[in-house]
């Protein structure tokens, strides 16, 4: 049945059917992850309720039980146990709002029944006001008394509805254990027949295009022995039956074409063998021979080999001729050659003499572009020494106009102090007066005081001491002003000197601004001597690159030179060969045979 498909056909089968096995089998896995995803939507909310439902009771045990058993041994104040208690009951409402929201409606519906919030809200309301109260024995009765059958309702109806989520959360899962396993089971069987139908359609597929292809290359292995008898005779509608057709009528034409071709090979034996002979004539350089012309395929070869014997004998006659000629050019070539070889070596011993003359301008140079280099070197130290004295006299300009200002203020101050050894000298005149009137009043009062008699003996001590000072004083005012009278004459001498310094001050200040231009022309001038010198070892250095690449170029050139003697001796040695070669090919050519 394969056989009427084509292998095209055959194969997209053999793809789709396993496309469709891995889509079957996708689709079951989905089915299973789907319900096991469900599965595990339910279980996680189960869990989710379990958590807070245990949070909750473990919250009612703390907040109140705990609140009232620590208010009541006094660990919490009534304050903070108040507070606390506050917190608790918010902390009580969020949670159950939360369980709440995440129990189905039908199990909401029935805890609603219970009145469980109702009854912890009536507990939370019996404490508090117990802490307001601040009473500690009703509080004692109400944990003895109150609290148990407050809270045991509640706490059993929260256990009672945690022992029902895990019985449903454990039903659930041992069903979904049970999906599980039946769907591992039912994937793991529609695989493995899945997957033995399409290996069992892969093998049909298989041996349907592997049979005919081995008939096909066991024909071949006949035929290529020798054996053109044997056909395929497959028969069927895909590509390769085609193919085996195609391959007998091959087989039936070449059976034909080979009957043909064994006859002409006798008609072209024979004319072979005419040309044959031919050639044999051919090969003794016998350019006279003619090949007879048949109507097959040795026809054309024969014209061909008539055609190429009478041209050949043409190009050979020709070839004698111009072999004639090649000698006789050979010889004038071999005598110009000799010749040249002569002038070459007269050029070769110029260009040696050339180069040890350029070897010598070489040296100059060199010893010319070192003295430029020193003097480069000695004129660039000359300008800067020649900077440095600028530098030093305008240095020395500047401390003398500093010299000339602070001499000029020191004649002020001398001045000035003449002036005041001339206020000096006033001073002195007048207390001089006042000495000599003192003098005057101490003699009149020695007098009276003589004249007083023992009354006035003390009065006269007196007028003989003011006597006494004021002759020391006169004393003094002399010495002062015989000391104003010298520091007058030094300072007047010290004017002069000072008016006689500021004059060479100036002098040489002009000296010193001379001197500077002067070093400035000069170091101009020393600058466009640097200059020259530089360029001096500039052109110098240029003179002497360019005197080594000359040196350069001569060497090169006595090599080339040399290499041309070489190659001219060579050449001269072709020649000679050349013109051997011309004599062996006019014998050469002379040994055939050649229409008259």
């Amino acid at each position: 049945m394969l056989n009427r498909l084509s292998i095209r056909a055959r194969l997209s089968v053999l793809i789709g059917s396993q496309v469709l096995f891995l889509i079957v089998i996708g689709a079951i896995g989905l089915a299973g992850l789907d319900r096991a995803a469900k599965t595990t939507q339910i279980l996680d909310k189960q869990t989710n309720r379990l958590v807070i439902n245990e949070e909750l009771r473990k919250n009612l045990r703390a907040s109140l039980l705990d609140v009232a058993s620590r208010a009541h041994l006094g660990v919490l104040t009534w304050k903070e146990g108040r507070e606390q208690l506050a917190g608790a009951a918010k902390q009580f409402d969020r949670d159950w709002k939360a369980y709440m929201d995440l129990l189905p409606a039908v199990r909401a519906e029935q805890i609603k029944k219970d009145n469980v919030p109702e009854r912890v809200h009536e507990a939370f309301t019996q404490l508090r006001k117990l802490l307001e109260a601040e009473d500690d024995s009703n509080l004692k009765l109400f944990l003895v008394n109150d609290m148990d059958p407050l809270f045991q309702p509640v706490l059993a109806s929260l256990v009672n509805e945690a022992n029902e989520e895990k019985r449903s959360s454990l039903q659930i899962l041992n069903a979904a254990v049970a999906d599980n396993s039946r769907f591992f089971n039912f994937n793991t069987g529609a695989f493995i027949l899945g997957l033995i139908a399409v290996t069992g359609l892969g093998l049909a597929v298989y041996r349907s295009i592997t049979r005919p292809l081995r008939h096909i290359a066991a024909t071949l292995t006949l035929v290529s022995g020798g054996d053109y008898s044997v056909r395929t005779g497959l028969a069927g509608g895909d590509e390769i039956s085609r193919l085996g057709l195609v391959f007998d009528e091959l087989l039936e034409d070449k059976v034909t074409t080979l009957s043909e071709a064994e006859r002409e090979n006798d008609r072209l034996n024979d004319s072979v063998i005419g040309l044959l002979q031919a050639v044999s004539r051919l090969s003794k350089k016998d350019l006279t021979v003619r090949a007879a012309i048949t109507d097959d395929l040795a026809g054309p070869l024969a014209d061909a080999i008539n055609q190429l014997a009478s041209e050949t004998g043409a190009v050979m006659a020709g070839v004698q001729q111009i072999a004639t000629q090649v000698e006789n050019a050979a010889s004038q070539v071999n005598s110009h050659a000799m010749n040249v070889n002569e002038v070459a070596k007269q050029q070769r011993g110029e260009v040696e003499q050339a180069a040890v003359k350029l070897v010598a301008a070489t040296e100059g140079m060199n010893q010319i572009a070192t003295l430029a280099e020193h003097c480069n070197g000695i004129a660039k130290q000359t300008i800067e020494t020649t900077n440095t004295a600028a530098d030093s006299v305008q240095s020395a300009m500047t401390s003398i106009q500093d010299i000339r200002e602070i001499i000029q203020e020191t004649g002020k101050r001398i001045k000035r102090l003449g002036e005041r050894s001339q206020e000096i000298s006033g001073i002195v005149d007048i207390i001089n007066g006042i000495a000599e009137r003192t003098t005057v009043l101490a003699l009149n009062a020695s007098m009276q005081a003589a004249a007083a008699g023992d009354a006035g003996r003390g009065f006269a001590v007196v007028a003989d001491e003011v006597q006494r000072l004021a002759e020391s004083s006169r004393n003094s005012t002399a010495q002062i002003s015989t000391l104003v009278k010298n520091i007058q004459v030094e300072t007047g001498d010290t004017m002069s000197t000072m008016n006689r310094a500021i004059d060479q001050v100036v002098t040489g200040s002009q000296m010193a601004e001379k001197a500077g231009r002067q070093m400035q022309e000069s170091t101009r001038a020393t600058a466009d001597l640097v200059r020259g010198v530089d360029d001096i070892a500039g052109n110098s250095g240029n003179q002497a690159r360019a005197a080594e690449e000359l040196l350069h170029f001569a060497k090169t050139i006595r090599e080339q030179v040399d290499a041309t003697g070489k190659r001219l001796e060579e050449q001269l040695q072709h020649t000679n060969n050349l013109t051997l070669y011309a004599k062996n090919l006019v014998d050469s050519v002379r040994t055939f045979k050649l229409e008259a």
